[in-house]
């Protein structure tokens, strides 16, 4: 799961500057860009991923970006309901 990231965006237009990101994926790495997120496996690890750098550094400004471990957390947390 550490090396599955998924980004987030409020508004659909800031996935489609995610797009511009392919262009530094390198195999076997793979970037999906959807309506709702766009996902990230970095097979070489995520501090090997210009992607990922690129997510977490200036171009994630307009998006939020977790890994899948976070992710499946927050969806267990959103499930309990309330405390």
């Amino acid at each position: 799961y550490s090396r599955f990231l998924v980004t987030f965006a409020s508004a659909p237009a800031s996935l489609q500057g995610i797009e511009a990101l392919q262009s530094l994926a390198q195999l076997p790495e793979r970037l999906v860009v959807c309506q709702e997120a766009a996902y990230l496996h970095c097979a070489n690890g995520i501090l090997e991923s210009k992607v990922a750098a690129a997510l977490l550094g200036k171009a994630g400004k307009s998006v939020t970006t977790r890994n899948w471990a976070t992710v499946l957390k927050l969806e267990a947390l959103c499930n309990a309901g309330p405390a």
